[in-house]
């Protein structure tokens, strides 16, 4: 069953699609640790709604309610409150970059959502006050990318290393393969990389598999043998079950809230 959200916790994974978005890639300083920046408005209605499990880490703020929230890597279903969710500003991390920002190990935030007080990261003025200045999404953004710049390092080598590792376990080279690469015992491995990313590296490449097939159902494709071969799976029957027990769902009963936002569905 899926875990209910609290307010200010929203989708994990990629950038709400309807309603008004506003997205953009950060600067040249943040891009080690950061994908996108990106500010939400919606006028949605229903009460219930659920997002497929995901990799990667966000962090955000519910402009209508007082903090802000870091979201660690996913692996169920999570039921949210669209609602209460109405103005949202947040960031999609890279694999490992919210390490970078709270230095709490990442598997603790698995399927959880952390206060940033409760990280250390309270502010005598907070990020949401900032925001909250400004009614142009652009300012906002420009706020939020400060914020970050103010508070993220310069990358280190346990971050380029466990950058290539999320790399070469995405393109589908076997575990005992990266740890030979990296050149460490599997152990250390194991630990540096669930630190970093918030997923052991079995479930990283699970899950990067399983969002692969999401995109995949979303944009129309419906031969599960087809699409099974091109995500990685070992046969149709491997993307069945691996679809079913990360999303409480079949393949064949999957329907996006909208085609621009797979992880979405209105349930």
């Amino acid at each position: 069953m899926a875990k209910k959200a609290v307010a200010n916790k929203s989708a994990a994974g990629r950038v709400p699609a309807s309603g008004r978005t506003r997205a953009r890639a950060p600067i040249a300083v943040l891009e080690p640790y950061i994908e996108t920046l990106w500010l939400y408005e919606s006028a949605h209605t229903h009460n219930r709604e659920i997002v497929l499990p995901s990799a990667r880490s966000q962090l955000l703020v519910n402009l209508d309610v007082p903090g802000g929230v870091l979201r660690g890597a996913s692996t169920r279903p999570l039921e949210i409150e669209p609602k209460s969710m109405r103005r949202m500003v947040g960031v999609l991390f890279r694999p490992g970059g919210a390490f970078a920002l709270s230095s709490a190990p990442g598997l603790h935030l698995q399927n959880a959502g952390v206060a940033l007080d409760d990280l250390g990261l309270r502010d005598e003025n907070p990020l949401a006050d900032q925001l909250s200045r400004t009614d142009d999404s652009g300012h906002m953004l420009l706020a939020l990318e400060r914020w970050l710049v103010a508070r993220m390092p310069r990358p280190t080598a346990e971050h380029r290393m466990v950058t290539a590792a999320a790399r070469w376990l995405a393109a589908g080279l076997p575990v005992g393969d990266v740890v030979d690469r990296i050149g460490m015992s599997r152990s250390r491995f194991v630990r540096l990389f669930g630190a970093h990313v918030g997923a052991t590296p079995k479930q990283y490449a699970s899950l990067i598999r399983f969002q692969r097939v999401v995109h995949g159902l979303a944009a129309g494709e419906d031969d599960l043998a087809q699409l099974a071969l091109h995500c990685g799976y070992f046969d149709q029957a491997h993307l069945c079950h691996d679809f079913r027990k990360l999303s409480g769902r079949t393949p064949t009963a999957y329907r996006p809230r909208d085609a621009r936002e797979p992880n979405h569905i209105v349930d």
